[in-house]
């Protein structure tokens, strides 16, 4: 009907809706921590379910002068893609204190 362009009465009264709209939002105080855990232990099905993002990583070493650590990489990323994805990763490359595989999502917390 578009009244919303061309009636200066109804745009006027859309305004002040979405004013009353914005003013209640600015003037909400945000929910204390306790509130939160409150919240979050009587939904616990919102955070539920699989891990939205998982990687696995492979550790190469570039202080070690003996090898070149970009070709070892290569090496290594040839491996991995004809093995495919249920390959040991965690048994290739350097020791390292980061994990081999690391999963995030809407269950962890």
């Amino acid at each position: 009907m578009g009244l919303d362009r061309d009636d200066t009465v109804v745009r006027r009264r859309l305004r002040q809706k979405l004013e009353f709209i914005a003013d209640e939002v600015i003037d909400s105080t945000p929910p204390t921590e306790s509130e939160v855990r409150a919240w979050l232990d009587a939904h616990p099905d919102a955070f539920g379910g699989e891990p939205q993002l998982s990687f696995r990583q492979v550790y190469v070493r570039t202080d070690l002068g003996a090898r070149d650590a970009r070709a070892e990489a290569e090496r290594l990323l040839e491996r991995l893609r004809v093995a495919g994805p249920q390959v040991a990763a965690d048994r290739l490359g350097d020791v390292s204190m980061l994990p081999p595989r690391c999963r995030s999502g809407r269950s962890a917390r």
